[in-house]
Order: C-alpha cells, then sequence, then structure tokens
C-alpha cells in the first residue's frame, strides 16, 4: 500500500495541503469522483456493491 503524506496527495490530485487536512478531520464532503481520484494516485480503485446477508454483488468498479 502506497502512503504518502499530506502534500504529497495534495500535489498528486491537484488540491492544496489545507484541503486535504479538511478532508482527514471530516470537514469536507467527498464526491465518488473525487475519492476515484484519490484513490486511483494511490494505486486502489472504489468498487461498488449491493450486500445481502450473505451475497456480496459488484454493481460498479
Amino acid at each position: 500500500m502506497l502512503v504518502a503524506t499530506r502534500a504529497e496527495l495534495a500535489e498528486m490530485i491537484g488540491k492544496s495541503q489545507s484541503a486535504i487536512a479538511q478532508i482527514e478531520h471530516g470537514e469536507v464532503g467527498l464526491s465518488l469522483e473525487m475519492r476515484r481520484s484519490i484513490l486511483g494516485q494511490l494505486g486502489g480503485k472504489v468498487e461498488i456493491a449491493a450486500v445481502f446477508d450473505e451475497k456480496r454483488v459488484l454493481l460498479e468498479t
């Protein structure tokens, strides 16, 4: 797993360090697209799934 400093992440996604701090502290909500951007820069992805008891259905990646 890639670990980035606040400064590195800010540069990766084109945001300020203060914006990253606001995200970290829950002061700013994140759109699905922003989540995808951040996770993509960190080498991850967003998956959306419906979960029913013991069954998980992937809806979108």
